[in-house]
């Protein structure tokens, strides 16, 4: 039951978690910020799918920034994720694997 997000409904979902996650996390300042950032370099969607629409062989990984929120304000997290998935799925297809799929830390 594969669910294409675009970034509307990824709007909500920052402002959901941030309520949801009363304080952890991160803020919601930077959530939005990561998906305005995105949006002015290209269209947003994301393909969000069940771990058993994963095929034989597929793997996930999370890609996180860890820190106060004071401190994600002063060092503007963001363009270093994509460029940490990106060598995750080169490592991982020198081992074989097929790195495809970004997911949530907080599963």
């Amino acid at each position: 039951m594969a669910k294409t997000l675009v970034e509307k409904d990824l709007k909500h979902i920052i402002y959901g978690a941030t309520l949801l996650g009363a304080g952890g996390g991160g803020s919601m300042k930077d959530g939005l910020r990561l998906l305005s950032d995105a949006a002015s370099r290209r269209d947003v969607e994301l393909n969000m799918v069940a771990p058993e629409e994963m095929g034989p062989g597929d793997c996930a990984v999370m890609v996180a920034g860890i820190g106060a929120p004071r401190a994600m304000e002063e060092t503007h997290f963001g363009p270093e994720a994509v460029d940490a998935y990106e060598m995750m799925k080169r490592v991982a297809f020198l081992g074989g694997k097929n790195l495809k799929y970004v997911m949530a830390g907080e599963l």
